[in-house]
């Protein structure tokens, strides 16, 4: 298996090709290339992961935290030894998995990590793992999609029905990566401060909701 260092960064398309270029203008029939040098292209060409997951773990790793998030640990998937999860701190996808011993991976090979952080306590954040008894099925027809301002960005959410009758909001986004290109979604919502709960053909997921 390989082990990725965190501390090297995809090579941009520039630097990509002059390390290349360089090499091959030794003119040697074998080329020597340093290990960062082949981490930094092998991140480079990585694919991006597909829009629609084809594997649970492909799933799992659509929760993780944007590059530019500073909580390193939350850019990757983590393994327990039991469950796979990926979080943002605002949704959370996980499943139950031994098939990854226990530590960070790559959200785009699934390669493990050298990361020594303690990953936060998200089974606390998800009320447990267990399946929610009172799923009910939505679709996505029925889930109005609006849109709202704040400063420069425009963010868009879905409104749904608290069980006291209350709207609230949940990020769109966070709800498309869980759902999976699928038309419809099973969620457990409970009271405006509570979280959304949900399951799918691959796992479980929490979403976090906000007052409208």
């Amino acid at each position: 298996m390989i082990t990725l260092k965190p501390s090297i960064t995809p090579a941009s398309r520039k630097t990509a090709v002059e390390l290349l270029a360089a090499h091959l203008r030794d003119g040697n029939e074998t080329i020597t290339i340093p290990r960062d040098d082949i981490e930094a292209l092998y991140k480079y060409f990585l694919p991006t992961p597909p829009k629609r997951a084809k594997t649970a773990a492909q799933w799992v790793a659509k929760a993780v935290a944007d590059k530019n998030d500073p909580r390193e640990y939350l850019r990757y998937v983590y393994s327990d030894g039991e469950f796979l999860v990926a979080t943002n701190g605002y949704h959370i996808h996980w499943i139950k998995s031994n098939d990854y011993p226990a530590g960070y991976y790559c959200p785009k090979s699934l390669e493990r990590v050298d990361c020594d952080a303690k990953y936060p306590d998200w089974k606390r954040a998800s009320q447990g793992t267990d399946t929610p008894e009172d799923l009910a099925s939505y679709s996505l027809e029925d889930l109005p999609l609006h849109t709202k301002d704040y400063g420069k960005k425009t963010y868009c959410y879905r409104v749904l029905k608290s069980k006291d009758g209350e709207d609230v909001g949940v990020d769109s986004r966070y709800l498309d990566a869980a759902i999976n290109g699928d038309k419809t979604v099973q969620l457990s919502i409970g009271g405006p401060k509570d979280i959304i709960k949900g399951v799918n053909e691959f796992g479980n997921f929490v979403a976090m909701p906000f007052r409208i």
